[in-house]
């Protein structure tokens, strides 16, 4: 991620100008607790601190296996996931249209020597067009089953036709999952947990894995980006999905993170590693536990960062202004420049342990340390949060 553009003296002094002083501060404190909880492996999800949302892509990207039961059939801004099972495949988010759909998907396939007529089901994590988008040509095609959370097809159902030229349409409703639900199909089944706000009804998602005679499990967060109404209800309720999923994580032993944009997930720079992998060799995709769990910290800690400043501006209506934006980049160059000169961070808290737990093991004293440390530090969180929420309806 490209440094601010901004000196941090003069940032500071325009936030203070504002009246952005307090809450700059105390956004910068997040914002280092996701640089450390993200330590050296956790770094694509990093750019949520920086950007609120993904823009949608019309590139291309080679399709790869990944695994043995997954494969990435998306493009360089979007992901897309084929996941094989023993009754036909599941593909997983459908791009922005139906011609990123045929080339990248049903084409992906082929050249992967895999059959799209084999589609049974198209899970869309979530109603935004860049994932719904080929949906409704998979269906048409290949006859597939759509699936999505009912609350997200409500959402959907209330929508204006898209008139972006870039997007499909609006698929017609498909099946419906409830948090906690399962879809099975053949030997496979995969777990739904509704985590909003990123839409009402997005779907965060587990699904098993295999590289060769090794069983991992993918947890797929269902939406990064703050892309919602910046006001500090949304903010809580991203944190509090964090902290919802972050158990069904620690319930499953998820040690891998597919991301539905490359950027979060750092997928491409891993399948190309891919390429040079000898037998036996760590999987680039693996993480481990802790690593999958300071995933999700790092989003919960930006998204703590970004309430501090939502809640001076929101009376305003125009959502986070730029220079919200800019401290938060601010915060994120002086951090990293901190840590490449080898200075400690200037601000100690329970991020700290939480980035530390790559060098720890899941079992024995050391994993209930980490455990009582993320539950700390999401405690520490949704009380920051509901402060921010009581400061916001006093006029704060």
């Amino acid at each position: 991620m490209s440094r601010a553009n901004v000196t941090t003296a003069a940032l500071a002094a325009s936030l203070t100008l504002i009246g952005y002083g307090a809450w700059a501060a105390s956004a910068e404190s997040h914002i280092a607790a996701a640089i450390r909880a993200a330590g050296k492996d956790q770094t694509g999800i990093l750019s949520l601190c920086a950007s609120r949302a993904s823009g949608a892509g019309n590139n291309t990207a080679e399709p790869a296996k990944v695994f043995d039961n997954l494969y990435f059939v998306g493009i360089p801004s979007v992901s897309a996931w084929a996941l094989t099972t023993s009754d036909g495949i599941i593909v997983i988010d459908a791009l922005n249209n139906a011609q990123e759909a045929e080339t990248s998907i049903e084409g992906g396939l082929r050249k992967l020597g895999l059959d799209p007529a084999a589609i049974k089901y198209v899970v869309i994590t979530h109603a935004h067009g860049d994932h719904f988008g080929g949906a409704q040509y998979l269906a048409d095609k290949f006859r597939a089953q759509l699936v999505m959370s009912s609350i997200d097809w409500d959402y959907l159902a209330a929508l204006s036709p898209v008139t972006n030229p870039a997007r499909g349409p609006i698929p017609k409703r498909g099946l419906s999952v409830r948090d906690g639900g399962a879809l099975t199909l053949g030997d496979t089944t995969i777990e739904f947990t509704v985590t909003p706000p990123h839409t009402p009804g997005t779907l965060s998602i587990i699904m098993p894995l295999k590289d060769g005679e090794r069983r991992h499990v993918g947890a797929q967060w269902g939406g990064t980006a703050f892309n919602f109404r910046p006001i500090p209800e949304n903010f809580t309720a991203y944190i509090d999905s964090a902290e919802k999923f972050s158990r069904v994580v620690d319930e499953r032993e998820a040690d891998v993170t597919p991301s539905n944009h490359p950027s979060y997930d750092d997928a491409l720079n891993k399948i190309a590693a891919l390429k040079t992998r000898t037998t036996g060799a760590p999987h680039p995709f693996v993480m481990g536990k802790e690593s999958t769990l300071r995933f999700l910290n790092v989003a919960a800690e930006c998204a703590a960062g970004y309430q501090q400043l939502c809640t001076p501006c929101a009376a305003s209506r125009r959502g986070r202004p730029a220079y919200a934006t800019a401290a938060i980049r601010g915060a994120l160059a002086r951090r990293r420049r901190d840590g490449a000169n080898g200075r400690a961070a200037e601000t100690a808290d329970d991020g700290a342990r939480s980035g530390a737990s790559a060098q720890r093991t899941d079992g024995g004293a050391g994993a209930r340390t980490e455990q009582a440390a993320r539950q700390r530090a999401f405690s520490r969180r949704r009380s920051a949060s509901r402060q921010c929420e009581a400061g916001e309806q006093h006029g704060r």
